[in-house]
Order: structure tokens, then C-alpha cells, then sequence
């Protein structure tokens, strides 16, 4: 069932305890875990997940790891990195879209607009243009090299799109990097959640200005995950 957290990390462990070496179902479980807000056991889970297949690790474990990091420590440790080192997968799969999309919003943060419009670009010719994830990688690199008018012109053309509303996480990420709260939240209420979505919302850089807001931990009470963070 839509919701029953109980049910799915019940599902986890059994896929854990039935094949121990499972990177995938380590994975799956440490992602549950951020959503639920628990970090140490978040972050033991996704470590064993790179572990169990160092090679080529399941996509997006490393980003666990960091939001893991966050939840225990409130701080993110890989930004004191060089851009150019924040991303290992580069190094292996130099065409990997998201992660490049991701280079290039950080080097637009540090100021370096030419080199995120560089990345950026690289990123687009990679995945259809009209992904929304994309989309919202390149309204964040114009917005931090001041091309604000751009940067608003994709956040409006976004919200025009039919499946709008179910993207509505990407939307109210916009809106909370442009200084938005009130507009942010309104497009969370509209998101359509899964697994993933969630770890999201709970730890991603994205929504950090949001958290210190009351309808915060009101959103994740209505989603059913906060009364579980501190199982640990």
C-alpha cells in the first residue's frame, strides 16, 4: 500500500536476509531510511550498498550517502571539495546527465557561468529537453549567473506543462531557490510522492531554506514519515 513504510522496509530486510549481497535492495533500503529521517542507519546501509559492488555502485547510492551525512550532522562535507572532485561518476561515465547537470549548477553557485554553462549545455544535448529535472538544472544555473528573466521563463513554462502537478517537487524546488516559501509549499502539496521524492524532501540542499519553516515538519507529519525518524 501507497504509505505503509512499515510494510516496505519489512520487504527491504527480507530482500536483504535472502541475499546479503544484494547491492540494489541496500540501496532501495538506505533511500527509505533518509525518508524516514534516519541517518546513522541510512548511512551504514548505503556504505554497504557501494561496498557490495564498488565497480559500478547502483546509481544515486552516493547521493544517499551525503543526504545520510546531512540528516546525522546538518552539514554536507563533499561541497568543501573542489567542484571538478564533488563527483566521482564523472570520472567513469563522463556522459552521466545528472550529475553533470548538478556540476554545472555548482559552478554557476561559485560564479564560474562560463564553465556552468558549459556543463549545463552538455547535460541538455544528453536527455530530452523537456525533462523537468533538466529544466530545473538550467533555471537554476540562470538564476545564479543573474539571468533572472530566463530562469523565471522556465519555472513559467514548466507550471504550464500537463503533468505539472506531478512534478510538482521540481517546481517547488524552483520556487525555493527564487526566495519563495509561500509558492514552494503550495507546489509540495501538490507533488506526487514516491520512495525516492521523499529521501528527497528530506534531505536535499534544494529545500534547505524551506526547513527552518513550521509547514516543514507539518508537510512530513502529512506525509507519515516524520513520527519515524527516531527509530533508530
Amino acid at each position: 500500500d501507497r504509505g505503509d513504510f512499515v510494510g516496505a522496509e519489512r520487504e527491504f530486510k527480507r530482500a536483504i536476509d535472502l541475499d546479503a549481497s544484494n547491492a540494489g535492495a541496500h540501496y532501495g533500503y538506505s533511500v527509505l531510511l533518509v525518508a524516514l529521517g534516519r541517518g546513522k542507519e541510512a548511512l551504514q546501509v548505503a556504505r554497504r550498498a557501494a561496498e557490495l559492488d564498488p565497480v559500478e555502485p547502483p546509481r544515486g547510492v552516493l547521493v544517499q550517502q551525503r543526504y545520510a551525512q546531512y540528516l546525522l550532522t546538518g552539514e554536507r562535507p563533499h561541497l568543501k571539495l573542489p567542484v571538478s572532485q564533488r563527483r566521482p561518476v564523472l570520472r567513469l561515465e563522463p556522459l552521466e546527465p545528472w550529475a553533470r547537470a548538478r556540476e554545472a549548477l555548482e559552478y554557476a553557485e561559485e560564479g564560474n557561468c562560463e564553465k556552468a554553462h558549459t556543463e549545463i549545455l552538455s547535460a541538455r544535448r544528453l536527455v530530452n529537453d523537456r525533462n523537468f529535472w533538466m529544466q530545473m538544472h538550467v533555471a537554476a544555473v540562470h538564476w545564479w549567473c543573474r539571468e533572472r528573466p530566463r530562469a523565471r521563463g522556465i519555472l513559467e513554462d514548466m507550471k504550464m506543462h500537463p503533468d505539472a502537478h506531478d512534478e510538482g517537487l521540481r517546481i517547488a524546488s524552483l520556487h525555493a531557490l527564487f526566495g519563495e516559501k509561500d509558492s514552494a509549499f503550495v507546489w509540495l502539496g501538490r507533488a506526487r510522492w514516491s520512495m525516492s521524492r521523499l529521501s528527497y524532501l528530506r534531505a536535499s540542499p534544494w529545500l534547505d531554506s524551506l526547513r527552518s519553516d513550521p509547514r516543514f515538519p507539518e508537510l512530513l507529519d502529512r506525509l507519515g514519515i516524520r513520527r519515524r525518524a527516531n527509530q533508530n
